[in-house]
């Protein structure tokens, strides 16, 4: 046997062939590095447009501006692809490395209780993720949020199916009338719709909000105060029944909404183990250490 061939042979070979077997997750489910591929997300994701719907997506970006192109074509132009599970504390959304979470949460929730029992991502508040939330946001960019919220239904789905529960609700956090009519869409509930496709959990409207300024005009340490008892329960549907109550918005900053709304449903009678809290993005601090090097840009503000 010739040298090449004992060095196939071997126990070594470099490079590693298809035959290779990965490194196995570690037995929480979570991905060994932050880096490491989505699971969750089908690998053939995002897809490349064709010729044809490249020169469609030019023509309407020219005319229309850049949300007219899919989340999924710009994702593959740039290369983007949400992060993985384990990129982010389970308990409280803050981005982590390797082997900073464990089953009581992070660094930076431990000793904590917040108003929720588990908190769900979609990524860190920067690049196209932000860019989408925007459109969505500012634009009315209606099918960029379906794009979002599926991806993000397709992540919730996952951690669903990882703890195996089943049934639940999804409960956008309310967007008050006056801002609706100003701004022409209201985002959380189109981001909800498409968290319900990917996720197939239905959509209640169970929440309410009286109008205040907006969360961006006001200073961090305002932000508790601004939004206190400013969101409450509504409608004529009483509490949801069985299974999780998933507390759906766009971006968590200092975490002051989210924690209104988990406190107006827990005011239904729903149990904090019940409740999940969900968003697109978070705005993660930047000085965290676990917040992502290599792997893409830190958060723009605080967490």
């Amino acid at each position: 046997m010739n040298a090449e061939g004992s060095e196939r042979a071997g126990t070594f070979v470099w490079p590693p062939g298809p035959s290779v077997s990965p490194t196995p997750p570690p037995s929480n489910g979570t991905s060994p590095s932050p880096c490491a591929p989505p699971h969750w997300l089908d690998a053939s994701w995002p897809k490349r447009p064709s010729r044809a719907a490249q020169a469609i997506g030019e023509v309407e970006r020219v005319l229309l501006g850049g949300g007219a192109v899919s989340l999924q074509a710009r994702a593959a132009q740039l290369g983007w692809r949400p992060e993985p599970v384990g990129g982010a504390c389970w308990r409280c959304a803050e981005s982590v490395g390797a082997f900073e979470v464990d089953d009581t949460g992070c660094a930076s929730c431990h000793g904590t209780r917040p108003p929720w029992a588990r908190f769900v991502r979609l990524g860190v508040y920067d690049a196209l993720l932000r860019d989408a939330i925007h459109e969505l946001k500012f634009q009315a960019r209606r099918g960029v949020g379906m794009e979002m919220g599926r991806l993000l239904g397709q992540r919730l789905g996952h951690e669903l199916r990882s703890l195996e529960l089943g049934g639940g609700v999804i409960v956008p956090v309310p967007i008050s009338t006056r801002r609706r009519l100003q701004r022409g869409v209201d985002h959380t509930l189109v981001l909800a719709r498409g968290v319900a496709r990917g996720s197939g959990l239905p959509v209640r409207p169970l929440l309410r909000r009286r109008h205040r300024p907006s969360q961006l005009s006001v200073p961090l340490s305002g932000r508790e105060e601004n939004v206190r008892g400013s969101i409450r329960a509504g409608g004529r549907k009483g509490p949801p029944g069985e299974g999780v109550v998933v507390i759906l918005d766009d971006v968590r900053t200092t975490g002051a909404t989210m924690r209104a709304a988990c406190r107006a449903v827990m005011g239904l009678g729903v149990d904090r183990e019940r409740i999940w809290a969900c968003v697109a993005a978070v705005r993660d601090a930047p000085d965290r250490a676990g917040t992502p090097g290599e792997c893409g840009e830190p958060g723009s503000d605080a967490g």
